[in-house]
This record gives structure tokens, C-alpha cells and sequence, in this order.
């Protein structure tokens, strides 16, 4: 071996991996390692990877264009406690593929001092340097760096450490039960061109700039920058110039109390779409929405104690023949209410309609403890208990033990409130 090379063959070497074991006469015990660091490395043989558990990586000081004493320090994740009787064994593997990478000398101490560092006073070199320099000569920064230093390692200050990740722990923990949402952050928008045919990739079009249709001619909108904006854009939508937004929304409020818009087909309200079946109408509500405030209770309010909600859903047949689509909306429509609505209400009346966004859903019964297809109390004297049973032969499918819980639970709410008066409270309840 030379006398100056790190190792015996090569002048290089590639430590796979240390391990460290209390060996005893009840056998081995593995000591748990922490960290490794150490004061050179060769690219892609970082210490850490000494104590990774895998063979074909390692540690490396690139021995062979740098033979320099090097220093590895492994910090053990407890203190070492062991009997006299033991033994503590230290295992330097060599598993690379260079088969020659070994090491040559090598020199293990061991030391009992708090969080060690690579160096000879104990203290990183530029915590060293920094002492080092007069107080009345450090800058404002050095002075800082060195009270980090003693603050996050001074035994004094152990237990203000210590309440300080406890609260910054709870900071953490109360971040987290915080509901988030992802904002997008705004950027210079790109130029946008008139594609010539539709071709995304020809940029030979003229540049645009955003604007409104040029038969909307809205004054207002002229803010003082050269690029209109998104608040330019909000101000536009709920402007009394703009007829578009109270439209739509009118139509779609329409939708809900009457099974289908003034304008029938509710995705596209251009020139694709269907035009209103009453115009005047629709721009009657429109103004009227917007004289309100846009106050949508006003229009609630204003279309359901209308006579025209107000008509019976049963048609006469020169109705029927006339106007089989209801078209004219000379009759009420059958079917109004989404099945989202109704389960809403149904949820509502029940009690198991929990406003509050997010928690736990609401639980279904169990179907296969359904056997009739009445509910009623099972004893007169009980105010919580009921029954449902479900004749042989008889199905529940889709939603229906949804709504049988519902009635379960409205029922018994109608059982509890009731005064007790000694007569017999099953009857109305019997069906």
C-alpha cells in the first residue's frame, strides 16, 4: 500500500456502509445512527449514503486526485447505554463494484458532546471565525448569526426551545384544519391575435385587445389603463347598459318555479340558442331585477304570488290540444321540483339537513331492516321507538330507505311534540 493513499488499491474509497451493533451474550442489538456528515465528498458518495442500508452505494473522497486526511462523523440517534459485559462492534462494509475502494487507515473516537460538529474546537469554523472577531468590530449580521447560534443551542435556553416547537407545532396543526383554496396568480396576459382560419399556429393575424360587442356601446368602461381588466369586465356584467346578465338569470329563475326557462334552451342564450317564448316578458323582469338592487327575494317573491303560478297544472283539452308543450304557460307544469330539491326538503323536515358545508353525510338505514310498508309507533308509552316493516315479497330499490327515514324521523318529531293527554296518540300515526 503506499504510504500516502487512503486506501488499498486505487487510492480511492468507496465506503458502502458503517454499522454499529452491542454484542452480548444474548447476541447482537443494532444501534439506531441519526445522521452522517463529514468533511469532504465526492460527487454522488455522499456521507448519508453510508448509512442508507444499501450495498451499492456509499461514501467516497475521491482519494486518488485528493489524498487528504478526511473526517466522517455519525451521530447516533440516542445516547449509548450498555453493560460492561457488552461488546460494541463497529462494521466498515466495502460493497461496490470497485472491488479494490477499500479503506487503508482509519481511526474511530467516539465523544459525548451535544450535537458534534466537524471540527477541532468543537464550534463550526465560521461560529469560530465570528468569536474570533472583537465584539466592537462584528457588523449587525455577525452579531446576529452568532445569538442564532447560542439560542439554538445553549442548555439555558432548553426549555424555551422546547415551548417554542410546541407552539409552532399547534401553529401547524391549526393550518392544517384550515379549509385552503388554490388562487391563481396574475400575470402579463399574452398578446391574442385574430387566428386567420382558425389557425392556432399562424401569428400573422392583427393583435386584439379585450373589449365588448361594438353594438354595446358602454362609456363607462373606458378605465385608465390601455388594457381593460377583470374589474372592468365585473363592472360591465351588472351594468343597467348590459341586458344579458339579469336575462339569463331571470330565465333561469324562471326554470325553477316552472320546470323550463322563457327561453328553453338554457346553455346558449345567442343566436344558438332558442329565442324567449314571451320577450316582453323576459325584459320586463330583467329591468325589474335590476331597478330591485338585483334583489332576488324581490323576484321570488314577485313570480310565485303571480296568477300565472298560481294555475292549477291540470289542462283542458283545447289546452292540451293548443298547447301541448305549455308553451303559453296557460297551465301550471306537473313537474317543477329537480330530485336534488327534493331531497333537500326531505332533509329539511327530517332534521338531518346540516347547513354547514363540509362534516359528516347523513347515514341511510339498513334495508334489510325493513319488513312492512307502514310505519307506526310500536308502543303507545314509547316516544323514540318505531318499527317499519316491509309485506313479503315487497322491494326496496334506489332511494327509497332514504325517504322512509326521513318520514321515520318527521314522525317522531311529530310524536315528541305532541301533548300527552292520556288518549291514545297512535291513531294518526297508524297507516
Amino acid at each position: 500500500m503506499d504510504e500516502n493513499s487512503l486506501s488499498r488499491g486505487g487510492g480511492n474509497f468507496v465506503l458502502s456502509e458503517f454499522e454499529l451493533v452491542i454484542k452480548n451474550e444474548d447476541g447482537e442489538t443494532p444501534v439506531k445512527l441519526e445522521s452522517a456528515q463529514a468533511d469532504f465528498a465526492q460527487r454522488s458518495f455522499e456521507a448519508s449514503k453510508a448509512i442508507d442500508g444499501k450495498d451499492e452505494t456509499g461514501w467516497a473522497v475521491d482519494g486518488k486526485n485528493k489524498k487528504e486526511t478526511r473526517q466522517l462523523l455519525i451521530t447516533l440517534q440516542e445516547p449509548l447505554l450498555f453493560d460492561r459485559d457488552a461488546t460494541l462492534v463497529a462494521r466498515l462494509e466495502h460493497q461496490s463494484k470497485h472491488e479494490k475502494n477499500v479503506i487503508g487507515r482509519f481511526r474511530l473516537s467516539t465523544t459525548s458532546v451535544p450535537n458534534p460538529v466537524l471540527s477541532e474546537t468543537g464550534i463550526p469554523d465560521d461560529v469560530y471565525r465570528l468569536v474570533s472577531v472583537p465584539w466592537e468590530e462584528r457588523s449587525t449580521q455577525e452579531t446576529a448569526e452568532l445569538a442564532d447560534y447560542f439560542y439554538g443551542r445553549s442548555p439555558i435556553l432548553e426549555p424555551a426551545r422546547l415551548q417554542l416547537a410546541a407552539a409552532k407545532s399547534r401553529i401547524q396543526k391549526l393550518e392544517k384544519d384550515i379549509p385552503t383554496m388554490l388562487v391563481s396568480l396574475s400575470v402579463e396576459p399574452r398578446p391574442m391575435r385574430i387566428l386567420p382560419r382558425g389557425n392556432w399556429m399562424d401569428d400573422s393575424g392583427p393583435v386584439v385587445n379585450p373589449a365588448i360587442p361594438s353594438f354595446m356601446d358602454y362609456d363607462k368602461l373606458n378605465s385608465s389603463q390601455e388594457r381593460l381588466s377583470r374589474l372592468d369586465l365585473a363592472n360591465w356584467l351588472v351594468s343597467e347598459q348590459n341586458p344579458l346578465t339579469a336575462r339569463n338569470f331571470v330565465n333561469h329563475l324562471w326554470k325553477l318555479y316552472f320546470g323550463y326557462g322563457l327561453a328553453r334552451v338554457m346553455e346558449d342564450s345567442g343566436s344558438q340558442g332558442t329565442p324567449p317564448t314571451h320577450p316582453e316578458l323576459m325584459d320586463w323582469l330583467a329591468s325589474e331585477f335590476v331597478r330591485s338592487g338585483w334583489d332576488i327575494k324581490h323576484m321570488v317573491r314577485l313570480i310565485v304570488n303571480s296568477q300565472t303560478y298560481r294555475q292549477t297544472s291540470t289542462p283542458s283539452k283545447t289546452l292540451a290540444t293548443m298547447d301541448p308543450y305549455n308553451q303559453l304557460f296557460a297551465r301550471q307544469t306537473r313537474y317543477r321540483l329537480d330530485a336534488e330539491m327534493i331531497r333537500d326538503q326531505a332533509l329539511d323536515i327530517s332534521g338531518l339537513l346540516v347547513r354547514q358545508i363540509g362534516g359528516q353525510a347523513s347515514g341511510l338505514i339498513n334495508p334489510q331492516d325493513i319488513t312492512h310498508n307502514s310505519i307506526s309507533r310500536s308502543e303507545p308509552t314509547s316516544m323514540t321507538k318505531v318499527t317499519v316493516n316491509i309485506d313479503e315479497g315487497f322491494t326496496l330499490t334506489g332511494s327509497a330507505p332514504f325517504y322512509i327515514q326521513c318520514s321515520r324521523l318527521l314522525m317522531l318529531q311529530h310524536v315528541r311534540s305532541a301533548p300527552h293527554n292520556g288518549h291514545d296518540q297512535t291513531r294518526p300515526y297508524n297507516h
